[in-house]
Parts: structure tokens; sequence; C-alpha cells
């Protein structure tokens, strides 16, 4: 695999002082000893006389303090989770309702991270409140049945995050609710919270690294009609406040993230123009301003398209810091055409030094491609060299082939392999 690696590799030089014996100096008077002494060691320790040593007591051979061996941590990242009535009807069964074969084809892509995550564009509003629905303005209020997230849970996620602009498609109960559902399961959620004492820092712990993990949006669909300013402040991790400024409860999240004791802060951040390629100015400066804040890298959704990488250079209170940016990572899961259909994974390895010192190791991604077959089953595939992944139709195989080499060519264009690897080793 290509990889692109950040901070500083430090090559420590262990050179012990390995000690000799002092042995035994001849003190009968008017004698010189008999024989020379045969190492530095040993010359100092006659020169400074049995006074420094202690007569005929041996020097122990000091033993160098091992290195600590790095640690590392990887965290896999999708886009958008988004649940239509058309995926909900697929998935019915005759006991209730399985996603799980959507999934499948990720499953040993998955499998191969610490931490797991994607954004929830998703409502677990529950049975009464409805499932996903329109609107009769062409804008879709999504929820889905609880079982997606059992199965989201079974194909190897671990966090999901839950800011975004559709996170009271059932109103405050809805979103109470899918905070709930999560939770039970056993999975991390963050970006919307039951209260304010609810808003603790969220960190996650891999192999002695201790990650923070917050989410954050620019947008909430309806809010006038669902929630008030008041608890929007409370319930929803908002990115920026009425001045276009990061809003005051965002900077605290990170900075308390940081004195919880976070080694490393990935921002989630739900932002951008949809279907656009590239990120407004004003994205770009959002970036700066949470990367100056204290975020050591940005992982962006929203526009429901693929957006570039980015190395950002910021001046923090102690110096230069450069973190990693990925503007958006497209869909994961929905139901659109086009380039809306690619998304991409993307893994980050982080590296915890000999001196406690936690940096990013490396970034890569792969695109994904979410797949309609003509019975209106989806899957999401990841681009990988065998196309033979499919569980439920392999007679399209073909059709797969042509989307996946589609989604390929279209990466390349909008993200190259300049800023972060592709993943060679699994791409054809």
């Amino acid at each position: 695999m290509q990889r692109v690696r950040l901070g500083l590799i430090c090559i420590l030089l262990v050179c012990p002082l390995i000690l000799g014996c002092a042995g035994n100096i001849d003190e009968q008077q008017g004698e010189e000893p008999t024989a020379a002494p045969t190492s530095k060691t040993q010359q100092v320790a006659i020169e400074l006389g049995d006074d420094h040593l202690g007569a005929a007591t041996p020097t122990p051979y000091l033993t160098p303090s091992p290195v600590p061996e790095p640690s590392y941590a990887s965290i896999g990242a999708v886009g958008d989770i988004m649940i239509t009535s058309g995926m909900i009807t697929a998935a019915m069964t005759e006991t209730g309702y399985d996603f799980s074969s959507v999934f499948a084809p990720m499953r040993s892509l998955f499998a191969n991270v610490d931490v797991m995550c994607a954004n929830l564009e998703t409502v677990i509003g529950g049975q009464d409140a409805g499932y996903t629905k329109g609107t009769g303005t062409g804008i879709q209020t999504f929820s889905a049945p609880d079982e997606l997230v059992q199965n989201l849970k079974d194909v190897g996620f671990s966090v999901l995050t839950t800011a975004n602009n559709h996170c009271m498609d059932r109103e405050k109960e809805g979103a109470f609710r899918t905070i709930e559902v999560l939770r039970t399961l056993g999975l991390t959620q963050t970006g919307t919270y039951l209260s304010q004492e609810d808003r603790n820092p969220c960190i996650v712990e891999r192999n002695g690294i201790k990650i923070g993990i917050i989410a954050t949006t620019a947008m909430i669909n309806n809010r006038a009609d669902y929630i008030t300013a008041e608890e929007e402040r409370i319930f929803v991790s908002k990115l920026f406040d009425k001045d276009k400024n990061i809003t005051v409860e965002l900077q605290t999240d990170i900075k308390s993230l940081r004195e919880a004791g976070a080694e490393f802060i990935i921002v989630f951040a739900h932002w951008g123009d949809e279907y656009a390629d590239v990120p407004s100015k004003e994205i770009k400066k959002y970036a700066g301003d949470l990367l100056t804040l204290g975020a050591d890298a940005i992982l962006g959704s929203h526009p429901h398209v693929v957006q570039p990488f980015e190395y950002v250079s910021v001046q923090r209170e102690y110096g230069e810091y450069t973190g990693l940016v990925a503007y958006s990572l497209g869909n994961f899961l929905a139901n659109e055409s086009g380039t809306a259909t690619y998304g991409m994974f993307v893994k980050l390895t982080l590296k915890k030094d000999y001196q406690g010192t936690v940096t990013l190791y490396d970034a890569a991604y792969l695109p994904t491609c979410i797949f309609r077959s003509a019975s209106n089953a989806y899957e999401i595939h990841p681009v990988l060299a065998s196309r033979t992944t499919s569980t439920l139709f392999l007679d399209e195989i073909e059709k797969i082939d042509k989307q996946m080499q589609l989604a390929q060519k279209h990466l390349d264009k909008i993200c190259g392999n300049e800023v972060v690897a592709i993943m060679e080793d699994y791409v054809k």
C-alpha cells in the first residue's frame, strides 16, 4: 500500500554503558598491581581508589532501559447513510426488517480497522412515528426501523454520528429515541444529546491511544418548526452561530476533549454545498478554524458527492500544526444517481511514539459505490480487484463491474493520490 505519513519519526540511538568488574587490587605494601586493567571502567576505579568503589566490590553491569515500542490504532470512516422508503420495503421480512445484505460486501474491509465510523443521516424514530416518507416538496424525511442499527453494528460499525440536517426529521422525540437505540445496542454516538449534562467528551480508546470524536452540523431541516434556538444550542452540535463564527459550544467541546485526555481529535463536519465537487471558501475557512481550535483531522459529509483531501496548516499557541481535511466522503448509502452513487472508505492510522506523542501516521482511501439491482435491492461495494463480491445478484456482475470502474475513474479525478494514497493493494 502506498502511504502518506505525517509527523516526526524519531530514531533513538541507544548506547548502553557496559561496566566491567573492577577486580581485586593487590594491596601488598610496595608492590604494584600484577595485572593491567582490562577496561576503561577498571582504569577509573584504580585512579579514584578503593574509597570510591569499595574494596573488592564488583561493579554491576548496567542494563539499558528498553525503548517502548510504538503503538498504532486505525480509524475507518464512510459518509452519509440515508435510508429511503424503497430500501425499507426491500428489507422487509416476515418478522421485521433485515438490511444486512446491503452492507455485506463491506464486512471484510471494516474488519481491518479498530474503529469504524459513519454519519447516520436517518432517524430511528420507531414504527409509531412512521418510516421514511415524502413531504410533497421533493424532500424526504428519514426514519428507519430499529433493525438497521443492529445490522450496522454487525457489519463492523462502532461509532455513528448523528449531527446532520435530518437529525430532527421526527422532531425532538425522534432525535432522542435515535440516541437511546444506538447506545442501548452498544454503539458510540455523538453529535446530538439528550440534555446539557449529556454533552460529555466522546473518547474511544484503542491500543492505548485515546481518540476524541466530535460531530457537528451546519444546518437542520425545518429547525424552526421542530426545535427552538435554545433547544438547538443544547441538543445539537452546531458548527457556526448567527454571526457565522464557530459556536461557543463547539469550541468548548474541543477543549473539553483535550482536557479529558484525548490524544487525537477527529471532527465529523456535516457542511458544504450539495453536489459540489469542491468545497467553498467558507467551508475551507471553517476547516482552518477547527484545526486552529484543536481538531487534528476533519472528515466531512453532506454534499452527497466526494470532494478532495487537503493538508491544512494553521498556527496554534505552541506553533504550526498541519491537519488532514477530507471535505466530503460522499454517500455511503442513498437512493441517488450518477456521481452521488460514489463514496469513499477512508482509513486513518494513528501512531503513538515512545514519548507518548500521537500523530497521523498514514492516510488512504478506497472508492465505494452503491448498486441498485433491477429488483430494487441495494448493495454497497468497495472497488476491489475482485468483482465477485455480490451476495444477491451474480447475474448483474457486469453491471456492477462497469459502475465500479466509473467510480474509480471519478475518484481519481476528484481526489487523485497526491495528497492521500489510494489503497492500491485493494484496487484492481
